[in-house]
């Protein structure tokens, strides 16, 4: 950050010297993107108008529209969206970019109008965001919806865009010419895991962002990133811990002069408990030894058998876990559990976590481990100890499996691999929509494929699931 933001002064003097309204315009834009990342709020804001009027005077069609992006982005760090409804909702139908239609959601969420937030992110998200155009502005449109997502608790989205944003773990959102900077990408991947249930991952992300905060001076961001991590830690449980970072986050807050933000702290802090679980549906998937029987909402069907019809069950039978193609595409199996806590610290994560080729370190960690156990694995069978040598075993034969998936993973057979397997169970899920649109409807929404298969459903759904007892050849 201390290096671009040298380089934007720089511009600026020299934009200044040239006297263009041009340059002039878009230095003054990135100078109010400064102030803001560095919690200088009225200079923001008065550097925001001065760019407008620059902007006009180069005449740039463009001028409105920064400056709307600039002025939301400022409401939505002091907490005053709502300010802004009429602006944003007049932005959205008059733009031509789908990424726009975002915004209203994103104003309704800040407000806590769920029904209209709710509303506003179907139209907004219809298309799964593949309608968003992926240029410059494509990643600050994605950490909006990340925002909206979490707010509605819309885990279907929230999977579709961690599918989205995952690749840019460790980098910034910047839109336009420097003139947004929303902070790390981890933050958002930290919604998205919590959103999801992935606690451990959730709590990795929030923490990444908040030291990434914390190194280039952001203490808006900061205090953000730690009353969204509070948040998370309260719907785990862990209170305390959910106070601490509360309490620094109210903080930082008053030090700014934050007004709306400081009250929805302290009523985080006074929460005291973690939010009360959502109702579950339930449903039955059973083989029969012929077909399947299967039950939602009231209504029975039977479905024919087949391979599409045997990884749904695979991934009913294990609701927000990830499961591979390739394991699939092998009989699908279900994710096999880590045998020891030794064994989660390698990396079930880092060993499944990802959709490339293992880096050096991960192959350097899964060989220090590998030669732990072998060395294990001799001390107990010299001491006739039979149990702790089957967990050992156990162990290695899970970490040669994962490493054996990374290497194929981007590979043609596992690209492949997935192709056939959404293939199959989009077929599948129309064979069911088509008797019972109701649950069709439901695993549309709720199963994703790719790389990475799982069953996550917005409303939490338990599923009595009998797999057939070999894979359909």
């Amino acid at each position: 950050m201390a290096g671009a933001a040298a380089a934007i002064r720089h511009f600026a003097r020299r934009a200044e010297a040239l006297r263009q309204p041009f340059y002039r315009w878009i230095a003054t834009a990135q100078l109010a993107m400064l102030d803001l990342a560095e919690g200088r709020l009225g200079e923001a804001e008065a550097r925001i108008h001065q760019a407008l009027a620059l902007g006009r005077r180069a005449g740039s069609r463009n001028a409105p529209a920064l400056f709307g992006d600039q002025l939301v982005h400022l409401r939505e760090h002091q907490g005053r969206l709502g300010e802004l409804e009429e602006l944003v909702r007049n932005l959205a139908n008059d733009s031509p970019f789908p990424g726009f239609r975002i915004a209203p959601a994103l104003v309704y969420a800040d407000t806590d109008q769920r029904d209209k937030a709710r509303a506003a992110f179907e139209r907004a998200a219809a298309a799964d965001f593949d309608d968003i155009p992926r240029d410059g502005q494509w990643l600050a449109f994605l950490h909006c919806a990340v925002r909206v997502a979490a707010y509605l608790d819309d885990r279907p989205r929230a999977a579709r865009l961690l599918e989205l944003l995952q690749p840019f773990a460790g980098r910034s959102v910047v839109s336009g010419s420097g003139t947004v900077w929303a902070g790390s990408v981890e933050r958002y991947l930290g919604l998205l895991h919590a959103t999801l249930g992935d606690h451990e991952d959730a709590e990795d992300a929030f923490a990444r962002a908040a030291v990434e905060h914390r190194r280039v001076g952001a203490p808006l961001l900061l205090a953000h990133t730690l009353r969204e991590h509070a948040a998370a830690k309260l719907r785990m449980g862990r209170r305390e811990e959910a106070a601490e970072l509360a309490k620094e986050a109210l903080h930082l807050y008053r030090e700014l002069g934050v007004a709306p933000l400081v009250a929805a702290t302290r009523g985080l802090l006074g929460s005291g408990r973690a939010p009360s679980p959502r109702p579950r549906d339930s449903g039955t998937f059973l083989f029969d030894g012929a077909a399947w029987e299967i039950a939602y909402g009231g209504v029975r069907m039977r479905v024919a058998d087949s391979k599409g019809m045997r990884d749904l069950a695979v991934l009913l039978a294990s609701p927000h876990r990830d499961v591979y193609v390739l394991d699939l595409m092998t009989g699908g199996k279900l994710p096999v559990e880590l045998p020891s806590a030794r064994a989660r610290t390698v990396g079930p994560r880092a060993a499944e976590g990802s959709e490339v080729v293992a880096d050096d370190r991960a192959r350097a960690e899964y060989r220090r481990r590998l030669a732990e156990l072998r060395e294990e694995i001799e001390a107990a069978a010299s001491r006739q100890d039979r149990g702790a040598e089957a967990r050992l075993q156990e162990e290695r034969a899970w970490l040669e499996r994962a490493a054996e998936r990374r290497a194929w993973l981007g590979s043609d057979r596992a690209a492949r691999a997935r192709k056939a397997v959404y293939n199959r169970v989009s077929r599948a899920i129309q064979r069911i929509e088509a008797v019972h649109p109701r649950c069709g409807r439901h695993l549309r929404h709720a199963v994703r494929t790719g790389y990475r298969c799982a069953y996550r459903p917005e409303r939490e759904t338990e599923w009595e699931v009998r797999l057939p007892p070999a894979p359909l050849l």
